[in-house]
């Protein structure tokens, strides 16, 4: 199955805004000690059993009583199937459907070139080490899929129109970790800008329709309890960023936690107008490596700023020029660059242990209502946005942790 992403914007190069270089998306990769489990076609898992069990599983995050699991319906886990497999949730009224699942499946990238109104810039970094090496592409301005996470570096890919802003965005890539923690507040009237105060509980008015938003708790570092069930500030940490907020606006009223990780909340009054609220701060990593964020200006020049040891550098980068990873045997290099392009993913069946078990998922885009597929490798999560907040889907050979409220 072929998935295509494209993303338009105003223009070739994407304007530089402040929350473009937090780290408020979830990574997609995790890599031990290089390449991704779940990605990558040298590192597969056992042939799943023909009796074994797999759960598809979804919580809304924030809620931790609000959680679904369900056996997948399938005569045998060693063939493929075509499921077609409702899943309910008690608090949407939109089910997700597991559509398809493949025992053994690689997910293949490749960018194409677009004209200039329908992609965006993108590379095709590769990596490489002593035994092993990995290649992905890194389009700019999408926030899921323009950045890479490992255990020897990071990487994020971002463009931008010209010099003003790409000072701009250096000065940010300087300070990212020492930002105020702000919320932005929108609805189709007004749009509101509001810098937290970490400690102390504050009000936000809003005017049209009227409404306070009001700040709890702040917590840099969120958790649950696990015998209490209570939302917990695990350090001082900003790890995973979240703030707790009462909400009263147009008829609608709850106390909600809003994630810097898990952007994108939105809530539908009666009178059905949206109101979106984000939290824009640092993440930062839980371990410590180098940091690379290459960038294109003007869609002509690239470079290469790092981060190591919280020491800033930068550089201009060419095509094929070997870049080495401080603290690893790794290195790394652009192999291409495209001015204008839209990702293709194509999910493969393989045979052997090349590959891993794969649910394909389909569920209602926020923003569009249109039905969305995605794709789950074993023993992954995805977070998505939708209109009741963030959920995490899971594919996992493991049932959850029995807990109250469990569905």
């Amino acid at each position: 199955m072929n998935v295509e992403y494209s993303y338009r914007a105003g223009s070739q190069c994407v304007p530089v805004m402040r929350s473009m270089l937090l780290r408020t998306a979830v990574s997609v990769l995790f890599i031990t000690p290089l390449m991704a489990y779940a990605q990558h076609g040298s590192h597969g898992a056992h042939p799943p059993m023909p009796d074994q069990v797999f759960f598809f599983q979804c919580e809304r995050i924030g809620n931790p009583s609000d959680r679904v699991e369900v056996v997948l319906d399938l005569p045998s886990t060693a063939l493929p199937g075509n499921l077609n497999q409702a899943v309910r949730l008690p608090w949407n009224d939109e089910p997700i459907t597991l559509k398809q699942y493949l025992p053994s499946a690689v997910l293949k990238q490749n960018v194409k070139q677009v004209p200039g109104d329908q992609g965006a810039p993108a590379i095709r970094l590769f990596i490489k080490g002593a035994k092993q090496s990995y290649a992905k592409w890194l389009i700019s301005n999408d926030s899921e899929r323009n950045r890479l996470t490992s255990l020897v570096a990071n990487w994020r890919y971002m463009a931008v129109e010209n010099e003003t802003q790409r000072k701009d965005l250096l000065d940010q890539y300087k300070q990212e970790y020492s930002l105020t923690p702000t919320l932005y507040i929108t609805s189709n009237r007004e749009s509101i800008r509001h810098a937290i105060t970490v400690g102390s509980k504050q009000s936000i008015k809003l005017e049209s329709p009227p409404g306070t938003i009001r700040v709890l708790r702040y917590f840099p570092h969120f958790g649950f309890d696990e015998e209490t069930g209570k939302a917990v500030n695990q350090s001082d940490n900003a790890t995973n960023p979240a703030v707790e907020l009462e909400i009263n606006w147009n008829g609608h009223e709850e106390k909600k936690w809003i994630f810097a990780k898990f952007p994108g909340f939105s809530e539908s009054s009666e009178s059905g107008e949206p109101l979106k609220i984000r939290l824009d701060c640092p993440v930062k990593p839980e371990r410590e490596v180098p940091d690379f964020l290459i960038i294109t200006t003007a869609l002509t020049r690239n470079e290469v700023w790092s981060r190591v040891n919280d020491e800033i550098s930068k550089a201009d980068l060419s095509l094929q020029q070997k870049i080495e990873i401080p603290g690893s045997r790794y290195s790394f290099r652009v192999e291409e660059f495209v001015v204008s392009g839209r990702l293709v993913e194509e999910y493969m069946m393989v045979k052997g242990k090349k590959g891993v078990p794969s649910l394909e998922v389909a569920i209602s885009n926020q923003d569009t209502s249109k039905r969305e597929t995605l794709w789950l490798p074993l023993g992954k999560s995805k977070v998505i946005r939708t209109k009741d907040g963030p959920m995490r889907l899971s594919f996992s050979s493991q049932p959850m942790m029995p807990s109250k409220g469990h569905h």
